[in-house]
């Protein structure tokens, strides 16, 4: 799969992901492969009381399957994105992962000049605590992906 094309791919998913945190009260966000400026302050540190947080990667060119080469924009695939979700408690960030996962599984994503099948649940962490920060953070992790073939 080519890198544009699992970029059009983390994109779709990114945005369905934005639109479910956004539409929550109160309102949460998502990161496109970092963690959101909203939830920052100033100085660029994590706020605490915005949390939680989604942030949203595409994995690599290994999560694919099937006939796919790195440049072929004509061929099926099954893009893989990760939904990291974050919170300054472990029932934070498996609240978040309980609001998005609902909403986005099923859905069909949009994409330009592709046909993609509804998204599925590939993977899933338990929550689990993050020490090498101060405060800790705790986070939790759902892969999802959705086949895609040229339309």
């Amino acid at each position: 799969m080519s890198a544009y094309l699992a970029r059009e791919h983390n994109d779709a998913v990114f945005a369905a992901v934005q639109a479910i945190c956004e539409a929550l009260s109160p309102v949460r966000y998502a990161g496109d492969s970092d963690v959101p400026s909203q939830v920052k302050d100033s100085k660029g540190v994590v706020d605490p009381a915005k949390m939680p947080y989604a942030v949203v990667y595409p994995l690599g060119s290994s999560s694919f399957d099937g006939s796919m080469a790195l440049d072929d924009l004509d061929s099926d695939a099954f893009p893989t994105s990760q939904v990291t979700f974050v919170g300054a408690s472990r029932e934070q960030a498996d609240w978040l992962r309980d609001q998005v996962r609902p909403q986005i599984l099923g859905t069909y994503l949009t994409i330009s000049d592709r046909k993609v099948g509804p998204v599925r649940l590939h993977a899933e962490t338990p929550s689990d605590k993050d020490t090498t920060v101060t405060p800790y953070l705790f986070w939790c992790v759902d892969q999802y992906r959705a086949f895609s073939t040229p339309s």
